[in-house]
């Protein structure tokens, strides 16, 4: 399993429609990914971070979907107050208590 990290330094103000964005927009399209098992958004209010955690299947499905990751990081490029950092791992361990 692999995992994508996209942190946003927010401007303020703008978290709350960040995440409209997010939900409405970003979210269903990759949701739809080939590979893509789980999805998480995290907020940190006090400092206006949101950071996106996407878990995927393969490396493969990850490298697949690369060239999509610009042009939904367009959809918020006006809110945001530096360019988001997009990072990759492997997953070494993964545990889901449900």
């Amino acid at each position: 399993m692999y995992a994508r990290i996209v942190t946003f330094q927010l401007q303020l103000g703008k978290l709350d429609e960040a995440l409209k964005i997010a939900r409405e927009s970003i979210l269903p399209e990759l949701r739809q990914r080939a590979g893509v098992q789980e999805i998480t958004v995290l907020l940190d209010r006090s400092t206006n971070k949101m950071a996106a955690i996407s878990l995927w299947r393969t490396e493969a499905d990850l490298q697949a979907d690369m060239h999509n990751t610009p042009a939904r990081l367009a959809k918020t490029s006006s809110l945001v107050a530096a360019t988001p950092l997009v990072e990759t791992y492997e997953v070494a361990e993964h545990v889901s208590t449900s």
